[in-house]
Parts: C-alpha cells; structure tokens; sequence
C-alpha cells in the first residue's frame, strides 16, 4: 500500500521526514532561546543573572503547559479544506516568527522609543525590555501551539505500523535541528549583533521548516454530515454533534483533571513522577544559564568585559551542540542498553553522573587554570549531560505507560509529567535566581543548586526498580 502511494520505501521515507520538518523549525527555536535568550537579556539589556532566570523561566514552561493542550483540544476539533492541525502549525509558525523578531529587534526598537544606547541598568532599557519579554512570550505560546498539532499530524496520516519510524524521524529531525542552531547561532558571533542576527535566522528557519509539512502533509478532509430527518443520517449528525460538545468540555477537564489526577496517582507511580520532577529541577538552572556560565564564568566575560562574555557564549553554544548529538546518539543505543540493565539502573546511573557533573562544571574555573582544558572539560560535561537529558526524558514516559492502569489514561498520565516538568523549571529558575542575587551573582551557585537536586533524583531513581512492581508501596 505504501509503495503505491509513495512509489518506493526512500520516497515514503523522504516524505516522513517532510511530514516531520515542522517539529525541526519548533526545536530550533528552543535551542534558539535557551542558548542566545538570557545572553541577550543580559548583554544589550543590562539584566541581571539573578532575573534572566525569572524571566526564561516562567515564559517557556508556563506558556508551554497552557498552550499545547489548548492547541491539541482546538485542532481535534478544527475542520477545514486545509485539514485540521495544518492551519494551526502555519498560523502558529507565522506567529512564533513575529515574536522572534520582535526579540531580535528588541534593542534597536527600545533605543528609537528614547532608552539609553549604552546604558548600564534595566532602567535606561525599560522599552527594550518590555519588547523583549513580550516577544519571548508570543514566541513561546505560538511554538507551543504548533508543536501540539506537529506532533499529532505524524500520528495522524502515518500508518499505525510506521508509528515507531515516525517516532525515530520526530527525534532525528529534532536533534539534529538542535546541532544546527546551535551551531550556526555560533558562527553569528563574528558579526556586530550576533544576538539579533541568531534570532532573525531563526525566525526564517521556523517558517521554511514549516512549508515542507504544510505541502506534504495532506490530511483527509472531514465532510460536513447534513441531517436527514428520520435517516440514518440525522443519528450520525446527532452523534457528531454530541462527540463535539464533549469535545468543547474536555478543553477545559484538560486542567480540572490533571492537579486531580497528581493526588489520586497509584503509589507505584510516584516514585516515578517525583524522581522526573527531581531531575528537571536538576537541570533547569544550566539550561537557563549554560552559556551565561561559558561566557562569565569560564572566560570571565562580565558588563565591562562585554567581548569576553560574547566569545565564551559562542563556545557555550558548541557545548549546548555536542549535548545535543549525545542526546540523540545515546537515545538510537538506549533501548538495547535498557533491556538489559533495566530502566531504574540505567537511569540511576545517567543520574549520577550528572551530579558529578554538575558539581564540576561549577567549580571548573577554580580548580583548571589553563583556558583549554577548562572548555575540554567543560565539553564533556555537556556530553553527559545529553546522556542524562536523554534517559531523563524517555525512561519516566515509558515505563509510567507500562504501569498505567484502566483508571488513569496514558495521555492524561503524559500530561501529568508535563505538569510536573513545568512546575520544576518555573520553581527552581525563580529560586536560583534568588540565590545568584545573594551571592554575588555567581553563576556556579547555581549549577550547585541544581546538583543539590540531581543527588536527590539519584537516590530516588533506586527505588525505581521495586516501584515498577504494582502490588509495591513506597513508604
């Protein structure tokens, strides 16, 4: 069948890839925001460490776990001769792109509106922030509003027996996307405004990552079913429009169900929930500030040593790279490591690791003098940490899935750990914020602080192995 319809197994290949293409465009804007953002807000904008994790911190994962459900909810229900998640993945992207520019141009915009060009506090950039911020939320709620119909198109108009292909196409596309805006964001730093520049390519990237799914992607249109009075007809218009209305309703069950679900989880569950939500608060504070600590910490870049930052973010973005393709390679081996080692081990393990890490990285510059072999290190610590970001974000999913019972459906379990991941980055950032503050805004603390956390998401990964038992009850 397949065959017929693409001509060969490349050409279908070729054609999941383009289906796929979007979710390329949605994670170069992540890789995008998480490596050049807080640099950004820092640099041109004059904010301090201590609130650029205020600002990252709550735009991203808020708006993330508002919009993708809503999004998700919405284009069940959109029918047009376009389809029903396309309209929304190209508005979406037209979107997210405007709010980019309005990041990218944030500093040049808030000088003709009368900030300070050089100035040396928020407060001479008050313009410029207030479009800046506005743009990382525009941009973060219309990511999100196309990822939730990217990804549910796969599911859509792929064979069910392609599903596990299509899965491994969504990763590959993702990471490598990643790689690549990491990258090429790297190479803007030879130009005057790297900051802007990395934004704008970005804004471009979204969009022509968005045209090959719109094309490709065909879905089957829905026809419009016109009642018959007393036919067969009038019932299945009947039972379309009360499938509708429930549909309506569950858009908003979406939130109502979910906090409800948390504190009615089985106890074989929790150990698991607790120990991803132990892990994102674990990672969340060097996701918000990696470059940040290559540009002060590593290269000792700092407000009158702006030249010094810059060169130590473009380096940061390699790292942010290479834990990228660790990532993405570990997660091709992860499957055959896990059936043989068992997921609490394997995760305990990528867990222990990243503490080692985390307490390294932090103190790196105190301990190895010679620039070289800080950033050698320091390349290897993120290579870990892809490791630790790909079991972390794999393992949890799988084996809750494995344990789901009749009573607590696998998407709304899903839409618990996103719950939990939101509430873990917006948490955390806003206390490491805090403590940078108190602490000279030394960006070490908090890599520490995260560690404190990652120690605590080891010791629970060990219990991991008896809760995937379900008659076992944690104490």
């Amino acid at each position: 069948m397949l065959e017929r319809r693409h001509g060969s197994r490349l050409s279908f290949v070729c054609w999941v890839f383009l289906v796929c293409s979007s979710l390329a465009g949605v994670q170069f804007v992540y890789s995008v925001q998480f490596a050049v953002g807080g640099p950004l807000l820092h640099d041109r904008l004059k904010v301090s460490m201590s609130s650029v994790s205020l600002i990252m911190g709550t735009a991203g994962p808020l708006s993330g776990f508002f919009a993708q459900p809503v999004a998700g909810a919405l284009s069940d229900q959109c029918w047009t001769r376009w389809g029903r998640r396309r309209p929304f993945i190209l508005i979406s992207s037209a979107l997210c792109a405007c709010g980019m520019l309005l990041v990218a141009l944030s500093h040049d915009l808030g000088m003709r509106l009368g900030d300070v060009e050089h100035g040396l506090s928020p407060s001479e950039h008050v313009y410029g922030l207030i479009i800046a911020i506005g743009g990382l939320w525009v941009m973060n709620i219309f990511n999100n509003t196309a990822h939730a119909p990217a990804r549910a198109l796969v599911s859509d108009i792929i064979p069910q027996e392609e599903q596990q292909f299509a899965n491994s196409a969504v990763s590959s596309v993702m990471g490598f996307s990643a790689i690549f805006a990491n990258v090429v964001g790297a190479q803007t730093f030879s130009l005057s405004n790297p900051y802007r520049t990395t934004f704008c390519v970005g804004a471009v990237a979204v969009i022509c990552l968005a045209i090959p799914t719109i094309i490709f992607g065909k879905e089957e249109v829905k026809q419009k079913v016109e009642p018959v009075a007393g036919g067969e007809e009038e019932e299945k218009c009947r039972r379309a429009q009360l499938q509708s209305s429930q549909e309506a309703r569950s858009l908003i069950s979406v939130f109502t169900t979910i906090p409800h679900t948390i504190f009615t989880l089985p106890r074989n569950m929790i150990v698991i929930v607790l120990v991803y939500f132990l892990s994102w608060c674990a990672f969340s504070p060097f996701l918000i500030y990696g470059t940040s600590f290559f540009g002060e910490n590593i290269y000792g870049g700092g407000p009158s040593k702006m030249q010094l930052f810059e060169r130590g973010v473009r380096m940061g973005m390699y790292g942010f790279a290479l834990l990228s393709a660790a990532q993405w390679l570990f997660s091709l081996i992860q499957p055959s490591i896990v059936a043989k080692l068992g997921p609490a081990i394997v995760y305990c393990s990528a867990q222990a690791f990243a503490t080692l890490g985390f307490v390294l990285l932090a103190v790196l510059p105190d301990i190895v003098w010679d620039l070289t072999l800080q950033l050698t290190f320091a390349y290897i610590i993120a290579t870990i940490f892809g490791i630790n970001y790909a079991v972390m974000n794999s393992i949890p999913f799988a084996t809750v899935k494995s344990l789901t019972e009749a009573q607590h459906s696998a998407g709304l379990i899903m839409g618990v750990l996103n719950a939990v991941c939101v509430l873990a980055q917006s948490l955390v950032n806003i206390v490491a914020g805090q403590i940078v503050h108190l602490l000279h805004e030394d960006l070490s603390y908090a890599l520490l602080f995260g560690g404190l956390f990652s120690i605590a998401a080891t010791a629970g990964a060990l219990f991991m192995k008896r809760s995937e038992d379900p008659h076992y009850l944690p104490l």
